[in-house]
């Protein structure tokens, strides 16, 4: 490229940047390239020579990855502000001008309409189900929608100044949760200007596609176009039998989206499908696809990609550390002489390694030892279904596959090293990769008189989870609430410290982007820190007027909440009757400040 034609596009490209200071859509515009297209694509296309497909999947993670790691980077020197991403997207440009060659985005053609699919069936099934104002409330459907709050106070905590972050919903620990993935998304909404919870949507979506395209590109690695497409829509689309209950029920009138769902936490069909957690999981959305575009490259007989693989590795621990093992096992399935160059990058992962430490790790029962129920060939054919059984002839033959397999789908039979054994279930969401790789492998052998009523079998499952998130109505806050919240942003300093009752859902903190004392304690005691004392205090706390006075002197708390959860704990008088709270807002939702007699 020229030196004045790129020239021109630096000069368009700080244009738009100056643009997005002034218009929330430049803003989510520019956001999208600088952390999507920039600096992954120059990347690839200066060091590789990669196929279209797999030039767009390394380019985009690339993007994503080492995007996210600058604006962090730079947040802690300077602090996390929009002039700190700005920064280091003008550092973006600069890098990407000076090593782009005739810079192209790659050409995809039929390869593009699985991954497309798959974008558009979580984009309307999400469109509709998250954040959506019904009857009076803001509505989070689902069956484990649960974990999506917390995902909310981490992304409007971090922009209403809590960085580097403590656990929004652990006042004033660190935050030891990998919240990278959330980082990323609070960077697209610091560029909008706004709060916008509706962003997740099209985010998870992306993301659901761009795992489909890996799934697409390992799957042709190891096969053909044709073995990639099923690959990719049973990597996504594919699980188990539980669709067998529903069809049985259906033809004896007893059908219904919220009792036959596609699984059932602690019964028989206990492993959430893959389309569940691409709805959902947020980091599972970027550990997945990176997972694959590491064997991908593992794949491979060079030492470029195998360095890629190795950066990948590295670079991806602070958006899922599970998943980072993943990829690590990975290696040593594909391990040769040559591959050693996967360990040069490492390194890149230590600061994250000291960053994220909980300490000692305890071991406790295994996944298994809780949740398999009855015999385990029956349990996990019918949890995993017809994709296991395609995969098995195929894994036989494709050696390493077979051992990455192996050892991944061992993990959950071993002591757990996850403070809650049921976050083990995710090592079976990785060892369906090298299953529907597998599976593919076979469906291309067989006739497609078969391969088709095979594949729709395959994937009715997922039909059940995408009938459950648009047809069930979950509220997490009702309109006092969220205006509640909406007042918080506004008027409270940020960073201060709310008690509220032990929630799910708490507008103080999701929408408001303030920190509290405990919130639902499964998310803290997952992420390893000790829930128990905290749990006493905030019961003690509304018990009485002596104990909600030593609690808030001794969590340094400014406000108090008081909702409908905490009016389930505590009569309205105990706050009315404590001296040191004076009553600043009361509409519908009442909002304490502790003042300085306390």
């Amino acid at each position: 490229m020229k030196f004045m034609s790129r020239f021109r596009i630096y000069v368009l490209a700080s244009l738009l940047l100056l643009l997005a200071l002034f218009l929330p859509v430049a803003g989510l515009l520019t956001a999208t390239i600088f952390t999507f297209l920039l600096p992954g694509f120059p990347l690839v296309q200066r060091f590789f020579d990669f196929n279209a497909e797999d030039t767009l999947l390394l380019g985009v993670l690339l993007s994503v990855l080492v995007s996210t790691h600058l604006v962090f980077a730079f947040s802690l020197l300077i602090g996390y502000s929009k002039q700190a991403i700005f920064l280091t997207f003008f550092v973006e440009l600069a890098l990407s001008i000076l090593l782009a060659p005739d810079l192209k985005l790659p050409k995809l053609g039929f390869s593009a309409l699985v991954p497309l699919a798959i974008f558009l069936i979580c984009l309307l099934t999400l469109w509709d189900s998250v954040w959506v104002v019904k009857d009076g409330y803001v509505v989070l459907a689902g069956s484990n929608w649960q974990d999506t709050p917390m995902h909310f106070e981490i992304i409007e905590s971090i922009n209403q100044g809590n960085f580097p972050p403590q656990a929004p919903f652990f006042a004033g620990e660190k935050l030891r949760y990998h919240f990278f993935m959330d980082f990323h998304t609070a960077i697209f909404e610091k560029m909008h200007g706004g709060f916008l919870p509706k962003l997740i949507v099209p985010l998870n979506a992306v993301f659901a596609g761009i795992f489909a395209l890996a799934l697409y590109c390992l799957g042709s690695a190891f096969g053909d176009k044709e073995v990639g497409i099923y690959a990719a829509l049973l990597g996504t689309l594919g699980w188990g039998l539980a669709f067998v209950n529903a069809a049985s029920d259906a033809l004896t009138g007893g059908f219904s989206p919220s009792k036959n769902y596609a699984f059932v936490y602690d019964g028989f069909f206990t492993i959430p499908p893959i389309l569940d957690n691409l709805l959902q999981q947020r980091p599972q959305l970027v550990g997945l696809p990176t997972l694959t575009a590491v064997i991908l490259l593992l794949h491979s007989d060079g030492k470029k990609e195998t360095l890629l693989a190795g950066a990948l590795t590295a670079l991806l621990l602070p958006f899922h550390a599970i998943s980072f093992l993943a990829c690590l096992l990975a290696f040593l399935a594909f391990l040769k002489r040559e591959k050693l160059w996967f360990l040069i990058p490492l390194p890149l992962a230590i600061p994250f390694l000291l960053y994220f430490s909980v300490g000692e790790v305890n071991f406790g029962r295994s996944w298994a030892s809780v949740f398999l129920e009855g015999n385990p060939v029956v349990f996990y054919a019918a949890n995993l279904g017809i994709p296991l059984f395609l995969a098995l002839p195929a894994l036989l033959n494709e050696k390493r596959l077979l051992v990455w397999f192996s050892v991944i789908f061992a993990l959950p039979h071993l002591p757990s090293f996850t403070p809650n054994a049921w976050d083990m279930f995710k090592f079976f969401h990785y060892a369906w990769v090298p299953i529907s790789v597998s599976a593919a492998l076979t469906l291309r052998k067989l006739p497609k008189g078969v391969v088709i009523p095979l594949l729709i079998a395959s994937l009715l499952t997922s039909a059940l989870v995408v009938l459950w998130n648009v047809s069930t109505e979950f509220p997490c806050a009702s309109l006092e609430e969220l205006k509640a919240g909406l007042w918080v942003r506004e008027s409270t300093p940020q960073c201060s410290v709310f008690l509220t009752a032990p929630s799910i859902h708490c507008p103080p903190t999701m929408i408001g982007g303030r920190l509290r004392v405990l919130s639902y304690v499964n998310w803290p005691y997952g992420h390893g820190l000790d829930v128990w004392e905290r749990l006493d205090d905030v019961e003690r706390a509304f018990s009485s007027v002596d104990g909600l006075r030593e609690v808030i002197e001794k969590y340094n708390v400014s406000y108090v909440y008081v909702g409908p959860e905490e009016r389930k704990l505590a009569s309205q008088s105990l706050f009315d009757n404590a001296p040191f709270l004076r009553l600043i807002y009361d509409r519908g939702v009442r909002i304490y400040e502790v003042t300085t007699t306390c």
